[in-house]
């Protein structure tokens, strides 16, 4: 059965792949882009649409925590309380909003 013995991931999971998210973020725009090596054409820094790539790929994490979350919540004898794990419903807009603005500014 999916979920047996499965914890559900929490706020703290979601900001441990955003920092990943962050540290790879800075390897590709600051040395492989500034290197000649294009592997993501939309997250490059001289694209248009780059904060809105970014934006979505950190809501993409998001969703697929919290889905992640609903299947094994759903397949698995957890208590009541412990299918509510991610508490920070906003967490994801403000990591946005401050990146946006360590970018633009």
């Amino acid at each position: 059965m999916i979920g047996d013995g499965a914890r559900l991931f929490r706020s703290a999971d979601l900001y441990a792949s955003y920092v990943i998210v962050a540290l790879y973020s800075i390897l590709y725009l600051f040395c492989l882009d500034r290197l000649g090596l294009h592997f993501y054409p939309m997250f490059t820094a001289r694209s248009n649409t780059c904060a809105l790539s970014f934006g979505l790929l950190l809501a993409l994490y998001y969703c697929i925590l919290t889905g992640a979350n609903r299947v094994i919540s759903s397949s698995s004898n957890l208590p009541r309380w412990e299918t509510e794990s991610l508490d920070v419903e906003i967490a994801p807009l403000v990591f946005l909003k401050a990146i946006a603005t360590a970018l633009f500014t």
